[in-house]
């Protein structure tokens, strides 16, 4: 009974260790966020769809990040010199 006991806590554990630390930064570094931003970008995503909006937001969010990229380089190359 003990160690079922203690097999069960070390997998939670473990389980909560990888989705809330390893998996942020592993993700942070694929999609070159941060692993804040990951984090976030998961709960919100949750918190609007559910499962499928969890696997989708990290995507988003480097998409997101990739446009206002995009937008801030125009904008200054099309920014007027100053006199």
């Amino acid at each position: 009974m003990v160690k079922g006991v203690i097999i069960v806590a070390f997998f939670l554990l473990y389980q909560q260790l990888e989705n809330h630390v390893l998996q942020p930064i592993i993700y942070g570094r694929t999609v070159q966020l941060s692993p804040l931003i990951v984090l976030i970008s998961v709960l919100i995503g949750a918190e609007l769809a559910g499962i499928l909006g969890a696997l989708a937001a990290i995507p988003v969010a480097g998409i997101l990040q990739a446009i206002g990229r995009e937008l801030l380089r125009y904008r200054s190359e099309t920014a007027p010199a100053p006199p």
